[in-house]
């Protein structure tokens, strides 16, 4: 009943442990969180130049396209609540990581992600080339933006928080797994954005109102919502760009 983790050569090994602390500090209060099996030399091994960890199993799949209705919806907002909450009290134990600087901190046009000029030269022989001139005056918009607004305290993040991350047991969620993009951050970006994996419709550009309303009302359970529309949108429009140039 175990996870054989291995992590690409290149990753962060302050990364690695913070990912590990957290979710050791998590699991403390969360039954949902798998954490990963300690040895005397810590957390995870190198092997042939990869680091390696054995996790704890959990029991569960993920769910499927019909699953996702409004009592599922709030169900997964009020997890992600609960998480926000437990790594808001235990942040101060976590060690120091280098990589994942959050979106407050970021340089929107050369990061650790993408840096523009690359991504433009390549996006230049694609479909997006007429996009360019609007990507670039977006994320210039947006940089402006966030620093002009006021958000909670950095909290440590999930990072990649969607239906493919949770494991479930008929339609009940036992599990939250993959941590990789975890990082410091302010948590109504997690919350906007995991709120477009959830209920958006890409059709329509729009959120679906009632499942929209479950996941809030269900991550409000545990943490105060304080953004507003043209807020939770900013964050969306920012992480799709943002996912283009990057990919």
């Amino acid at each position: 009943p175990y996870v054989l983790r291995v992590y690409q050569k290149s990753a962060d090994r302050s990364g690695i442990r913070f990912e590990h602390a957290l979710l050791s500090a998590l699991r403390e209060t969360l039954p949902f969180i798998s954490e990963p099996y300690a040895t005397k030399a810590g957390t995870f091994l190198e092997v042939e130049g990869h680091p390696v960890a054995v996790m704890r199993y959990i029991d569960g799949v993920s769910p499927g396209d019909g699953d996702c209705d409004e009592a599922f919806c709030r169900r997964a907002g009020n997890l992600l609540g609960q998480i926000h909450r437990q790594a808001s009290a235990v942040q101060a134990r976590l060690p120091a990581v280098k990589t994942r600087k959050s979106l407050l901190e970021m340089d929107f046009f050369d990061n650790e992600m993408y840096r523009w000029e690359l991504a433009a030269a390549w996006l230049k022989n694609t479909r997006y080339r007429a996009e360019l001139p609007y990507f670039e005056e977006a994320l210039r918009f947006y940089r402006a933006y966030f620093r002009s607004k006021t958000f909670s305290p950095f909290l440590p993040i999930h990072g990649d928080y969607y239906a493919g991350n949770l494991l479930c047991r008929g339609k009940e969620i036992i599990g939250v797994i993959d941590f990789d993009d975890k990082k410091p951050e302010f948590p109504e970006y997690e919350l906007a954005r995991s709120l477009w994996e959830f209920t958006g419709d890409d059709d329509t550009l729009r959120f679906r109102p009632a499942l929209r309303e479950a996941y809030l009302a269900g991550y409000a359970g545990v943490m105060p919502v304080t953004l507003r529309e043209e807020d939770l949108l900013a964050v969306v429009g920012y992480v799709r760009i943002r996912e283009i140039l990057s990919n």
